[in-house]
C-alpha cells in the first residue's frame, strides 16, 4: 500500500471561451515534474525561463544547493547567515530579558529569516533556469556557426569544381548547398 499527497490546483479565469470561471484538480507531485519535463522540452529552446520544479518537502532545514557556482550555493548562503549570527553574538553581551516586546522581536526577527530565505531560494532556482536558457542559446549559436561553416567549405568545393569544369562534380556541389 503505498500513500501520496495530493495537491488541488486551482485555476481562474475570465476567457469566454470556457464555460465556467474556475476549475479545480486534484493533481500528485509526480505530475508537476512531468509538467515541468514537458514545458521545458517545449519552451526552453525557444528561450522561455521556465521556473524550477517545485519541491516535494514543503519545510526544508536547508536552501537548495546550486551545482556548479561558487558565488551562490545554497549551503554556503546558509553559513553566511550562520556566521553573521555568530558574529554578533560574539560581539554582543546578551542580556536575559523576560520582556513582552523581546520575545515578540525574536519572533519577528526568525520570520523575516524565513521570508528572506524563502526569496533567496526562489532567486536561486530562477538563476538556475536563467542558466539553462543561455546554455540553450549558446548551443543554438554553436549549430549555427557550424552550419555557416559547412555552407561556406561547400560553396568553396562548387567554386573549384567549375573552375576545373567538373559539371558532374559541380552538379553533386550545388546540391550539398541545397541540403545545408
Amino acid at each position: 500500500m503505498s500513500s501520496y499527497v495530493a495537491y488541488r490546483v486551482l485555476t481562474k479565469t475570465n476567457m469566454p471561451i470556457f464555460s465556467k470561471h474556475e476549475f479545480a484538480v486534484l493533481r500528485r507531485f509526480s505530475d508537476f515534474l512531468g509538467l515541468h519535463e514537458k514545458l521545458t522540452e517545449k519552451y526552453l529552446r525557444s528561450g522561455r525561463i521556465i521556473p524550477p520544479a517545485p519541491e516535494k518537502s514543503i519545510v526544508d532545514t536547508e536552501l537548495p544547493k546550486a551545482t556548479s557556482t561558487s558565488a551562490l550555493s545554497g549551503a554556503g548562503v546558509l553559513r553566511l547567515f550562520n556566521k553573521v549570527g555568530e558574529t554578533v553574538n560574539k560581539i554582543t553581551y546578551r542580556m536575559d530579558e523576560s520582556d513582552p516586546i523581546e520575545h515578540l522581536r525574536l519572533e519577528q526577527s526568525n520570520t523575516d529569516f524565513y521570508v528572506l530565505a524563502e526569496h533567496v531560494k526562489d532567486y536561486l532556482g530562477l538563476i538556475g533556469a536563467i542558466k539553462d536558457v543561455f546554455h540553450e542559446r549558446v548551443k543554438v549559436f554553436q549549430n549555427w556557426q557550424h552550419a555557416q561553416m559547412q555552407l561556406t567549405k561547400r560553396r568553396e568545393n562548387k567554386a573549384k569544381a567549375e573552375l576545373a569544369n567538373r559539371p558532374e562534380k559541380i552538379e553533386q556541389a550545388a546540391n550539398e548547398i541545397i541540403e545545408v
